[in-house]
């Protein structure tokens, strides 16, 4: 393919895997072109419908340099998925989009692992983020439609209501915003994938209009300035490369496979686990910088404003993805889901944990084992990272009220929480960085099992030990009205 030639000299001299060289070039290409979408396609000089084809347009164009006849997955997917909205009741569109864009996403992992050539560009990370939006598509029609449903029952009765009102919010799509928000080129590569009704308001030009900010103690309804978004996207730009230049100095010496050799076996407990921290945190490292990047060409393109913070500042974290010092800092698994991967996690919340009743936890970690693919590293780290999050709920509600009258034992709480969050977490996540279940085996055999060792532990804790008692609720409670009282 043409690319592979073009970009053959540049995988030369950075060291970069040939899908990580195109990545980096075509983010950038992404990432300019925003601001010219931003200022010369304004909603001030052309219609939202110009946006759409513009978008659109140049998203096909990342798509063709990057995948080549490869995109016709992703063509393929947008297509058939039309097809289902147009003839598929409204009451049942979520379960079809939810099935047949899975299957495809499926089809492509599998072919993936199948294939034995390894250095090419494969499209299964955009297939991914273009299955998110098919079952955001799915849902909105399925919300709107229940929306509908609920008003001409409740109509007669209470005209007014919130229900009503929310029926504007759950607005369906056209043709041409359909393939636009699929085609978006903002997130066609990297994400995130935000919701429908988010994309609608960018390209409308009504993201800014619906935000307030205090100034001199009153409300601004219309700032006299757009929101500029310069500064916090050149910012991401260069953390998100930041990120890349300390993957390409470290990555040579701290390979992942290297975690399964077998001479590991001849190295201290304490020497295995901080080689572990060093592999798992270039894995991270290259995520953080995805993750900052996807973020930043939305934001360059006008995309991802947020409001406004107390202080009148404006905030452009509406698409934030990532908080690399608060994952680091994380000192429970809340704090890691609160800090990574943070767009994704909103899909699953919003499609998948608040719609099943069957164990929605675990359903929601399979879920995203499936979307992820079927190796089975995905699916041990899942099940597993599932089980930590439960346990830690339990522990936390059982012991954490005894360290909270005093500063010394809350710090040293939260000091070991963190620590044992770490090795517990960074343990686990082995099997999914690594996708080799023998090499995986072999470390976790060379580091004792102390990762499972502590889970185990948990596990008995939260069998053993007694709730907490209502008394010592009670004392918690008013010793926080206290303080409250005294602030005010």
């Amino acid at each position: 393919m043409f690319v592979e030639r073009l970009l053959k000299p540049f995988t030369q001299v950075t060291g970069l895997a040939l899908d990580e060289a195109c990545y980096t070039i075509a983010t950038s290409l992404c990432f300019f072109f925003g601001f010219i979408f931003r200022t010369t396609f304004h909603i001030k000089f052309f219609s939202s419908t110009t946006r759409h084809y513009v978008s659109m347009a140049a998203g096909l164009f990342l798509l063709l340099f990057c995948f080549g006849s490869e995109m016709l997955h992703i063509v393929f997917m947008s297509f058939y998925g039309y097809i289902l909205i147009n003839s598929v009741s409204h009451n049942q569109i979520h379960k079809y989009m939810f099935a047949a864009s899975m299957l495809h996403n499926s089809v492509v992992h599998i072919n993936r692992m199948l294939s034995l050539d390894h250095d090419v560009i494969d499209i299964s990370a955009p297939l991914m983020f273009a299955t998110m939006k098919s079952i955001y598509l799915g849902f909105a029609f399925y919300d709107a439609h229940t929306a509908k449903q609920d008003t001409k029952i409740k109509k007669n009765e209470t005209p007014n209501t919130d229900e009503n009102l929310n029926i504007e919010k759950k607005i369906t799509p056209t043709t041409l915003e359909y393939f636009s928000y699929l085609f978006f080129f903002g997130s066609i590569l990297i994400g995130p994938a935000s919701d429908f009704h988010s994309f609608k308001k960018f390209i409308d030009g009504k993201e800014f209009k619906q935000h307030k900010f205090t100034s001199k103690g009153k409300k601004v309804e219309n700032p006299a300035c757009e929101p500029s978004p310069v500064i916090p996207a050149f910012t991401k730009y260069i953390v998100g490369h930041a990120f890349l230049v300390s993957y390409l100095l470290l990555a040579p010496y701290y390979k992942p496979e290297r975690l399964g050799e077998s001479s590991r076996l001849n190295v201290s407990l304490v020497s295995n686990l901080i080689f572990n921290e060093m592999v798992l945190y270039l894995v991270k490292a290259k995520y953080y910088c995805v993750f900052i990047m996807g973020e930043a060409c939305n934001n360059a393109a006008g995309f991802g404003f947020n409001g406004y913070d107390e202080n009148g500042k404006e905030q452009w974290d509406k698409l934030i993805n990532v908080k690399p010092l608060h994952l680091e800092a994380a000192q429970n698994v809340k704090g890691i889901n609160d800090s990574w991967n943070m767009q994704t996690n909103k899909w699953l919340r919003d499609c998948i944990y608040k719609r099943v009743s069957f164990v929605p936890l675990l359903s929601t970690m399979l879920m995203s084992a499936v979307w992820h693919g079927f190796f089975a590293g995905y699916y041990v780290f899942f099940v597993l990272y599932g089980t930590v999050i439960y346990v830690e709920r339990k522990l936390r509600h059982k012991i954490r009220p005894y360290f909270l009258n005093s500063i010394p034992l809350k710090f040293a709480y939260d000091v070991t929480g963190w620590f044992l969050n770490r090795i517990t977490v960074t343990y686990i996540c082995i099997a999914f960085s690594m996708l080799d279940m023998p090499a995986t085996i072999r470390f976790w055999r060379a580091t004792y099992g102390i990762g499972f060792i502590i889970l185990i532990i948990g596990i008995i804790l939260t069998l053993v030990l007694p709730d907490v008692h209502n008394d010592m609720k009670s004392n918690r409670m008013s010793s926080g009205d206290v303080k409250k009282k005294k602030e005010t």
